[in-house]
């Protein structure tokens, strides 16, 4: 009586194995920068409400004020010391990604264009071709 045979080899982590999910690594990352940004968003919406609500509290009673005052120092005071530093770059003289190289004005000033010439066009030949070297007469 012969061994029994082995079982089959699972398929090989090769082309074609993969399972296909709907979603790459690429789209997951451009999801995920894009709730980054929503939360920014909100985060920055959420302080300028804050901000309107105290410049009308101003005319609120001393004892209205106050509480209101408490109401918002019961929050994390880390979180305003940074509010004022999340839009800087909207407030700068140029966007953040389109600023511009240092020295690249200067640059295309004092650049010189080469004048070379490539031989190709100076090249004479040696032999002059005449009818006779083709072998016509």
């Amino acid at each position: 009586m012969s061994p029994p045979s082995p079982p089959p080899l699972p398929p090989s982590p090769g082309y074609g194995s993969r399972k296909i999910d709907g979603d790459s690594i690429t789209n997951i990352q451009i999801k995920k920068f894009w709730r980054q940004k929503q939360i920014i968003e909100e985060e920055h919406l959420f302080a300028a409400i804050k901000a309107a609500a105290r410049v009308r509290a101003r005319n609120l009673s001393d004892e209205d004020y106050k509480r209101f005052e408490e109401s918002l120092d019961m929050e994390d005071p880390e979180i305003e010391v940074h509010e004022g530093i999340k839009d800087w770059w909207m407030k700068s003289k140029y966007a953040y990604l389109n600023q511009p190289a240092l020295g690249s004005s200067d640059s295309l000033k004092r650049k010189s264009f080469s004048s070379y010439v490539p031989n190709y066009f100076s090249f004479k030949p040696c032999i002059p071709l005449y009818a006779t070297s083709l072998n016509v007469f």
